[in-house]
């Protein structure tokens, strides 16, 4: 019951590590104790959305599954203790808590069909040669801007050329996005409501 009020208190999050820290305050219980929880709550609502359960039928989905296990898999003494834990996730799993709606928001930011996993720009130079390949006319520098992105279930690499013209403008769209994002965000935070930060590295 701590831990669920605590939850209910924090903005939603995309990065669950950053509510361990303010949920153990809040709730009293032990950080090591909520830094192995709330991942494991978040994944299991993404699961639930997924696939599209009720905290009731998702509770009894996972219950039966455990069931299924022999007893060397899963105790006597875990299927006892099981029986109150259930209770207070089937509670957790229904309230509109950081952990739910942070597990909403990254469904929806995921919702797409390619997902960029990580990024690099590769330089390098290209020779041209005269049309008798006798001798070197001059050197080209070119960039390579490659994006590995996650599509279904597996990843997929684009290779995109870039020259310098592309680089300032591949820049000054970053920039301008940038520029956007942070108008929307304070002007939303303005008006009271929850931003709900996409980055997990710190913002100046």
């Amino acid at each position: 019951p701590q831990l669920a009020q605590a939850l209910c208190q924090q903005p939603p999050s995309l990065d669950v590590g950053t509510l361990c820290a303010p949920v153990a305050r809040a709730s009293g219980v032990e950080q090591s104790v909520v830094e192995e929880l709330l991942p494991l709550l978040w994944r299991w609502a993404m699961v639930q959305r997924r696939l599209d359960l009720s905290a009731e039928d998702f509770v009894a989905t996972l219950t039966a599954s455990l069931d299924a296990l022999s007893d060397k898999e899963w105790s006597k003494e875990d299927r006892a203790g099981w029986g109150n834990v259930s209770d207070e996730l089937r509670k957790l799993l229904s309230l509109d808590t950081a952990v739910t709606s942070g597990a909403k928001a990254s469904e929806l930011l995921q919702d797409q069909q390619l997902i960029l996993c990580s990024s690099r720009v590769i330089t390098d130079l290209r020779a041209v040669f005269d049309d008798t390949a006798q001798s070197i006319k001059g050197i080209l520098p070119y960039h390579t801007l490659v994006l590995r992105c996650h599509e279904g279930g597996d990843n997929r690499d684009i290779y995109v050329g870039l020259d310098s013209d592309d680089l300032l403008h591949l820049r000054e769209q970053i920039g301008r996005a940038e520029q956007k994002e942070r108008l929307l965000c304070s002007t939303l935070a303005e008006g009271g409501l929850a931003v709900i930060e996409t980055s997990s590295k710190t913002k100046d």
